[in-house]
């Protein structure tokens, strides 16, 4: 049932690969502005994980910066801190993480 409100995706945490996970997936925009001015906007995208199936080795892991998701189409997603925000942080009602990544190509 869950796969309906998402894709499947694997965790990655150096050589170990989670089984897989339903993910769901949302365009994220940011930018960082900087003192002289300059402003670099860039896509990446947030992906929202249940705790309970953030898996490590069958453990459950909290997110953490080089973990990667895996998606569907083999595309590789790492937790990356952008400059002013937190790459990971609890949902309201504490039973899922947001997760922000960029693509590693």
């Amino acid at each position: 049932m869950s796969q309906t409100f998402g894709e499947l995706v694997s965790i990655r945490r150096g050589a170990v690969l989670s089984s897989d996970i339903t993910a769901q997936r949302f365009l994220g925009e940011r930018s960082i502005e900087y003192d002289d001015g300059g402003v670099i906007k860039f896509t990446g995208y947030d992906w929202i994980i249940a705790k309970a199936d953030y898996m490590i080795s069958g453990v459950v892991a909290t997110p953490r910066p080089g973990d990667r998701i895996i998606d569907s189409d083999s595309n590789e997603w790492e937790l990356t801190p952008i400059e002013g925000t937190a790459e990971v942080s609890e949902q309201p009602g504490g039973v899922e993480w947001l997760v922000m990544t960029k693509k590693v190509v």
